[in-house]
């Protein structure tokens, strides 16, 4: 069985499932496009062939995915033929070209025509979308610790974990004026990760990951299934921003892993029900703190029930005592 499929890059690395041992690829854009096995593309690398603008080509020894990088539309197809499936050339048009090469020079001069349209990437960061997370530029810090050095909660709604790979040594969340900075003096791998209500939600639908860290904005784009571990990453020498699907807990989580003795430094996080990254926003600080309220509160009373709580917590919360007859209510996931 054949299955077609179109796929639009926007210059993003992008993962692409397909059926059958080979895959068939015809790149309708007007630049060239990069196809592998393996995630992390380099244009020169062994396993990655070029498909220049208009051409097609067919790619041999597939293990149930590709990954694809450029921008414009391609057209895929898995299938198991020794045979090329596309045919980009036609009888000819009389003029020393073909039909079809005649048809796609139309085609690609209307594509390249800014005046009547734009690319994906370039619409995406016309405009925001809104962000599945809280408080994704750490702004809301109700517990009022300028470093957090143990596993546990943080500034609002994030988490800190060390994994059990790793030693003794220490961690760290720091708050700065653009962020948070997050240190592994480890021997392992340390997580700062915030869970998502409603996960099974986005089962079957394609979301979008992003961050700002060290300076460089990453993003990655998947689509999460009813099955536990990471859904999608993308990885840098400190470590990998990625989603992880956790049904033991219940909850989807957006994950900052931080490798050993390594440093990343994150002003924003975001998360969003798209095919792409669009431009981060940062939310209005009242409604944002009132959006982490739902979560973690600090009251002056230890004896305020859940539903007198203003806004109402997620759930019923654990109440512990602070200093100066100060308590904190607790509906965290």
């Amino acid at each position: 069985m054949v299955k077609e499929k179109t796929v639009i890059l926007s210059g993003v690395e992008k993962e692409v499932s397909l059926s059958g041992c080979n895959c068939d690829i015809r790149n309708d854009g007007i630049s060239t496009v990069y196809i592998s096995r393996s995630p992390g593309i380099q244009e020169d690398a062994d396993g990655v062939m070029s498909v220049p603008a208009g051409q097609a080509v067919k790619y041999i020894g597939i293990s149930g995915s590709v990954y694809l990088l450029g921008s414009g539309k391609v057209q895929l197809c898995g299938n198991d033929y020794i045979e090329s499936v596309f045919n980009i050339t036609a009888a000819s048009s009389g003029d020393g070209g073909t039909i079809d090469q005649t048809a796609r020079d139309a085609i690609n001069l209307h594509e390249s025509n800014s005046d009547i349209h734009t690319s994906l990437s370039s619409a995406a960061a016309l405009f925001s979308n809104p962000s599945l997370l809280v408080n994704g530029d750490f702004a809301i810090n109700q517990r009022g610790q300028t470093e957090y050095t143990a596993d546990g909660y943080t500034l609002d709604r994030w988490r800190l974990y060390r994994s059990g790979t790793a030693g003794a040594g220490e961690i760290s969340v720091k708050k700065t004026a653009a962020g948070i900075k997050i240190d592994n003096q480890t021997n392992g791998g340390i997580v700062l990760y915030q869970r998502i209500e409603r996960y099974t939600d986005l089962f079957g639908k394609e979301i979008t990951a992003s961050a700002e860290i060290n300076g460089e904005i990453l993003s990655v784009t998947g689509t999460p299934e009813e099955t536990t571990g990471v859904q999608m990453s993308v990885t840098r020498d400190w470590g990998s921003l990625r989603y992880f699907t956790n049904t033991s807990t219940g909850c989807g989580e957006i994950e900052i892993l931080v490798s050993s003795n390594m440093t990343a430094e994150v002003k924003w996080v975001k998360l969003e029900a798209c095919p792409c990254a669009t431009a981060f926003t940062p939310a209005d600080p009242a409604l944002e703190l009132v959006r982490c309220q739902r979560y973690y509160q600090i009251r002056s009373s230890g004896d305020v029930n859940a539903v007198d709580l203003s806004p109402a917590m997620c759930s019923a919360p654990v109440v512990t005592q602070l200093e100066s007859d100060r308590y904190a209510y607790s509906a965290e996931l």
